[in-house]
């Protein structure tokens, strides 16, 4: 896909702000017309109907995800902690985006083209993880093992931080969850 003109980046990245801050309800041409400053012709301008925004939205959401790359020479433990640590700052820095993130996610159980691309995107994240699992020495089949469980973990405390806020707990929780991946695979 070819990158997006400033005014059609600007509407994917206020989609996300829209759904990460006020929920799929909050979504509309004239929200995010009135959001930029600019006219709702120009929001369909640059897509052919609404529901293509969060279509392509969701396509830059992931580009953090897929970009994400942990400094050289790392052990599986601390692999494990920068993912951790990925995800909580996400939640310090970023959790409007993290709100979208899961805003799409429902979105997909109802919208068959969603669903594909966020299936393809999960399986392109994951790949990249399995890889990063793969240069700490896991042979390949465990790092793919490891890599899902390691997506599904972090995405389920993502999720309860951010509907429940118990990011204490749920730290230990990351950290007995690493603990046990690197002691089956030491």
């Amino acid at each position: 896909m070819p990158p997006p003109s400033d005014t059609k980046r600007a509407i994917l990245k206020c989609t996300i702000r829209l759904l990460g801050t006020n929920g799929p309800n909050a979504l509309s041409a004239g929200a995010i017309a009135k959001e930029l400053g600019i006219s709702k012709a120009t929001v369909f301008h640059h897509f052919p109907s609404l529901t293509q925004i969060p279509l392509e939205a969701f396509e830059l959401l992931f580009e953090d995800f897929v970009d994400w790359q942990p400094p050289p020479r790392m052990t599986l433990r601390q692999l494990l902690e920068a993912l951790g640590s990925m995800t909580f700052t996400m939640l310090d820095e970023r959790a409007d985006f993290l709100r979208a993130y899961y805003v799409f996610f429902g979105i997909a159980m109802f919208d068959e083209a969603l669903k594909k691309r966020q299936k393809d995107y999960l399986a392109l994240v994951a790949a990249r993880i399995t890889s990063h699992f793969v240069q700490v020495g896991l042979e390949k089949r465990v790092a793919k093992r490891c890599a899902n469980m390691a997506l599904v973990v972090l995405d389920g405390i993502a999720l309860h931080a951010l509907a429940a806020d118990n990011r204490p707990e749920l730290r230990r929780s990351w950290m007995a969850f690493s603990n046990m991946v690197v002691r089956e695979n030491s």
